[in-house]
């Protein structure tokens, strides 16, 4: 109960301090520019087409993201996408192959459960930093992690512990209608050749030219695997259908409901119905492994692998 009054209260103050950062920016520049809330005005990312971006503080360059195309180095059979719905409670972890799973948020508690390690740890929204329980698992991921990060929790993470990347291999990427330090980007100005668009949503093919957020940083792990070009990309734990419960990690004591899911819930669906569309158009398998999902099979079929007491191959 004290972590969620707690939680609440950050939380009211965030949304405090976001109304009236937007409506500064709102006033001094206009329109399409209000998600600049989350930058720090002295730190600056070069954006460059190979991935590789720089960052810069005070006009002094203090930190270099890895490339993406790094990752594509590697040929991947399978990637397996780890969400942080109450299913994955039922999952036999053992079945992971290592170097292959795709952690975002509270899941990357999982990096030192799995065999081998995770491939990779995403988190996009700032807010993750401030949960205790999410903020220790950041923390305490092994060095040498593979780290997806967007540019404003880059930003927000830096203000507040310049040093905490340095151990980590990190991936920047931006959402491509909120280009870093520019104005917004309407969805039919994006170039096509980098980006799937329909169901007024956006599929990113290359993370490089930034990323679309889809209502759940999911959406950011599937549009990795895409880019991956794994054979076979299987999501866990993408549930949507039992918001009240506490996610996988958590307990009923100290959970935090996942209001904005609900909320966000038709954007997210558009979304995995444009990617289920990328998907079989590149003849690369998705599937959800979640027995238990509000998100239609008829979008992403359902596969009980990794289900516990499943012997399925």
């Amino acid at each position: 109960m004290k972590n969620k009054i707690l939680h609440d209260i950050k939380k009211f103050l965030d949304k405090l301090q976001v109304s009236i950062m937007h409506r500064i920016l709102f006033f001094k520049f206009g329109p399409g520019h209000r998600h600049w809330h989350t930058y720090w005005p002295n730190l600056k990312i070069e954006f460059r087409t190979n991935g590789r971006h720089e960052v810069f503080y005070k006009g002094q360059k203090v930190f270099m993201a890895q490339s993406f195309a790094e990752l594509q180095k590697s040929a991947y059979d399978e990637i397996v996408i780890f969400g942080a719905g109450p299913s994955v409670k039922q999952m036999d972890l053992d079945k992971v192959k290592p170097q292959t799973a795709i952690l975002v948020n509270g899941a990357m508690g999982l990096a030192n459960k799995l065999p081998g390690g995770p491939l990779l740890c995403a988190v996009l929204d700032y807010s993750f930093l401030r949960d205790k329980l999410c903020k220790d698992m950041l923390y305490a991921l092994p060095p040498g992690t593979n780290l997806l990060v967007s540019d404003d929790f880059f930003a927000y993470a830096f203000k507040r512990d310049r040093h905490m990347f340095d151990k980590f291999n990190v991936y920047i990427a931006c959402n491509p209608i909120h280009p870093h330090w520019a104005q917004k980007i309407e969805m039919e100005d994006l170039p096509p050749q980098h980006f799937r668009k329909g169901y007024g949503s956006v599929f990113s093919y290359d993370p490089q030219y930034g990323m679309f957020d889809g209502g759940t940083i999911l959406t950011w792990a599937i549009q990795m695997a895409y880019y991956l070009r794994a054979k076979t990309t299987y999501i866990l734990g993408l549930d949507l259908g039992n918001f009240a419960e506490p996610h996988f990690y958590e307990t009923e004591k100290n959970k935090i409901v996942s209001v904005g899911l609900l909320r966000d819930y038709q954007k997210i669906e558009n979304f995995m119905r444009l990617a289920s569309e990328a998907f079989a158009e590149a003849r690369l398998k998705i599937f959800n492994c979640s027995p238990i999902t509000k998100l239609p099979y008829s979008i992403f079929p359902f596969n009980d692998y990794f289900l516990k007491n499943n012997q399925g191959n």
